[in-house]
């Protein structure tokens, strides 16, 4: 398969994250920042930054608003980041993350984002099915936005499959199920959303087993369920594997899973094999707790990391 597929990520509702460092962080007082850096924010985007630091280009789409979203698309620019956002009237939301290196917690503080109407949506529609029939992948990745139906990522997985494209879902609730009836090529969510809306515990290998299966029933062609430092459970819908990632100092966890995503396309562009792109994947999501944008990460750490990640049937 050749390297330079082409690759769209969806990020409905995207922010600008904003993350400083406060030493003694303290609720009900003023507190002043060491340190403070701003950047584009959503899953999608950090799929796309993954994918860049693989040396893989893809366009991000969703919508933008107001200032925040001029700078939103500004900085994607800085960043080398191709965008085609439906630009709206409303105001693209602002996170907020606060560390605390001397407590070693974090707070997040994330906002609704803006509503979007009729006319919105209808050039998004327009806008998705162009994009989707020129791109191999389509990536849907976090949470819709105010203003779209119920059932839109089963919408835009069905009209992705439809123009060709493989599609990859990473969400939660009820946007994962919606986005399953689209049957994605590939879908990943952490082991408290795949509990969450399994209704089930997924504690034991027999559990994790079980609960790959249902996904498979729900639609999805393969599956993995991110398991944090102890790696993740996956299938191809024929054996069931878990890879599990050597041991590092996590500087930062956000966005780890959507290295995961671009992992996954990096290693199946090279040979359309499961069990490369489930190495590769795993070994970029881990390589991305060692940067502080999430991600982010450096080949040599990929590298390095992917040499030492180990598969086995589950």
């Amino acid at each position: 398969m050749a390297n330079d597929q082409s690759i769209l990520t969806v990020t409905l509702n995207p922010a600008i994250d904003r993350v400083v460092e406060i030493p003694s962080f303290c609720l009900g007082h003023d507190n002043r920042t060491k340190s403070g850096v701003s950047f584009p924010g959503g899953k999608g985007i950090n799929v796309s930054r993954a994918l860049k630091c693989l040396g893989l280009k893809s366009v991000t789409a969703g919508f933008a608003g107001g200032a925040q979203g001029q700078n939103l698309l500004r900085d994607l620019l800085l960043e080398g980041l191709e965008h085609n956002f439906v630009f709206i009237q409303g105001e693209t939301r602002v996170n907020l993350t606060v560390t605390d290196p001397k407590s070693g917690k974090i707070t997040r503080v994330i906002e609704a984002g803006p509503q979007i109407d009729k006319k919105d949506l209808s050039s998004f529609r327009d806008k998705f099915r162009r994009l989707a029939a020129k791109n191999d992948w389509v990536v849907l990745s976090g949470r819709g936005i105010s203003g779209s139906p119920k059932g839109f990522y089963s919408e835009l997985a069905t009209t992705a499959r439809e123009q060709g494209a493989k599609v990859i879902v990473d969400a939660s609730g009820e946007d994962l199920l919606a986005a399953l009836k689209g049957k994605p090529f590939w879908v990943t969510v952490n082991r408290e959303e795949a509990q969450a809306i399994l209704k089930q515990e997924l504690q034991t290998e027999n559990a994790l087993r079980g609960g790959l299966k249902k996904l498979l029933s729900l639609g999805a062609e393969n599956a993995i369920i991110s398991l944090g430092a102890k790696g993740a459970a996956a299938t191809d819908g024929k054996v069931f594997y878990h890879a599990s990632c050597p041991k590092v100092k996590a500087v930062n966890s956000v966005g780890c899973g959507d290295s995961v995503v671009a992992g996954f396309i990096f290693g199946f562009q090279r040979s359309e094999d499961f069990l490369e792109a489930l190495l590769a994947g795993t070994a970029a999501g881990t390589a991305s707790c060692l940067t502080a944008r999430p991600g982010e990460l450096k080949r040599a750490d990929f590298g390095r990391i992917a040499s030492k990640v180990a598969i086995k049937v589950l």
